[in-house]
């Protein structure tokens, strides 16, 4: 009997260590430092939740560098310490605004378009705004979180709904949206959701 008591307890105790090891995978520790803790160490907790979750489980994808910033192809973050706010950022379209200067005012137009209520404000933005990049020569769709007051959960669930919002934008909206910034259609006279998109 001992020993069949002893067996219970080494398959106990290999199955705790498995359910620690998932927990673990899934980002669970990474939310209770979230949790727990503030400003950069909390920011920097938020991006490793969000990389396990998209499946970046390396190292570096989990940590700002050494100017607040991390990368994951298409999206991002940055962390401005003294407003203690993380940014999420989304390609939406590359700029030409260095290489073709004769264009540029063409595209601050546009991006100035993006951001009035008149006219990218009609279309879903998910709370967030356009920033044009013009060291980077990227246009992001970006949201700023306020680092104490995001739980982890709420993230992961608002950056992957401006992750997808960021696809739509990319597929139909962007071009919409340009053309009405620059007078070559009509501005929308209703507000442009996934439910209610007359461009599909």
């Amino acid at each position: 009997m001992a020993s069949s008591s002893g067996r219970k307890r080494i398959w106990l105790a290999v199955l705790v260590l498995a359910l620690v090891f998932v927990w673990w995978w899934r980002g669970g520790f990474d939310r209770v430092i979230a949790a727990t803790s503030s400003r950069r160490e909390k920011a920097q907790a938020l991006v490793a939740a969000y990389a396990k979750h998209v499946g970046a489980h390396d190292a570096v994808h989990q940590t700002l560098d050494e100017n607040n910033d991390r990368s994951f192809g298409d999206f991002g973050f940055h962390y401005f310490p003294d407003r203690d706010v993380l940014e999420a950022r989304v390609f939406i379209v590359r700029s030409h605004i260095k290489d073709w200067p004769d264009r540029a005012s063409f595209e601050r137009k546009v991006d100035a378009g993006l951001n009035d209520p008149r006219i990218g404000g009609m279309y879903d933005r998910g709370g967030g705004y356009f920033k044009l990049d013009e060291d980077k020569q990227i246009l992001f769709l970006v949201k700023d979180y306020k680092v104490s007051e995001t739980s982890p959960a709420e993230f992961i669930k608002d950056v992957d709904n401006l992750n997808a919002l960021g696809g739509i934008w990319v597929m139909s909206w962007f071009a919409h949206a340009a053309d009405q910034s620059l007078g070559a259609e009509p501005p929308p006279t209703q507000r442009i959701t996934r439910e209610n998109d007359p461009y599909r």
